[in-house]
């Protein structure tokens, strides 16, 4: 097999290799420097396999540090971000095991902030949804879950920011859509039917 062409990606420091005049794959300058790569060379097929693999995990790493550099990422979140870019399964499991002894992927911690973050304006259902959304395992959403108060108080405060521009008593339509809103937000039936009865806008039957 013969190196056809390499041609530069935009301004970025990786060039497209094609062999026989077909794409083969990108690569990082570095490795085709190294490597001596150029237009016309005869090249093994697993000796180029091997130098893509070196070059693949570079950018994987590289990629992957930027990605998590920006936000607290899980293991899932980063995993499909690295796979949207075509690395190979070996380069992703590398790079998650590099990220994870340096403590950039760390799942407990970045699902308790998470949580943390959220108590104050969430229910434990959105919580527990946007957890699972980013790839957290079921134990440990059901540990931060278990552990995190009542959101009854914020419900409340929800609620009377909800109809403070509201004619009281509400009617049923109105209550509907409050119970809508806090349900949204990710609060169960009883936190929503206790905040609701505090601001003394139903009877205990009004949310049944």
């Amino acid at each position: 097999m013969k190196i056809t062409e390499i041609k530069r990606k935009g301004k970025s420091e990786e060039y497209y290799v094609y062999v026989d005049e077909d794409l083969y794959g990108l690569m990082q300058a570095e490795y085709i420097v190294k490597y001596k790569l150029k237009s016309g060379l005869e090249i093994d097929r697993e000796k180029l396999n091997k130098i893509k693999l070196e070059s693949d995990r570079l950018t994987c790493g590289t990629k992957a540090l930027g990605y998590v550099s920006k936000m607290l990422r899980s293991e899932f979140q980063v995993r499909t971000y690295l796979k949207k870019y075509g690395y190979e399964q070996s380069s992703i499991d590398e790079t998650i095991e590099k990220l994870k002894n340096y403590g950039y992927i760390n799942d407990e911690y970045m699902a308790k902030m998470v949580a943390d973050s959220l108590t104050n304006r969430k229910g434990k259902n959105y919580i527990k949804k946007d957890l699972m959304q980013k790839g957290i395992k079921q134990h440990e959403i059901e540990n931060i879950i278990s552990n995190l108060p009542s959101g009854e108080g914020v419900a409340k405060q929800l609620a009377k920011k909800w109809i403070k521009n509201k004619t009281l008593p509400l009617d049923q339509k109105d209550k509907a859509k409050l119970y809508r809103f806090l349900a949204g937000k990710g609060f169960d039936f009883e936190e929503i039917k206790s905040a609701t009865r505090d601001l003394n806008m139903e009877s205990d039957d009004d949310w049944c």
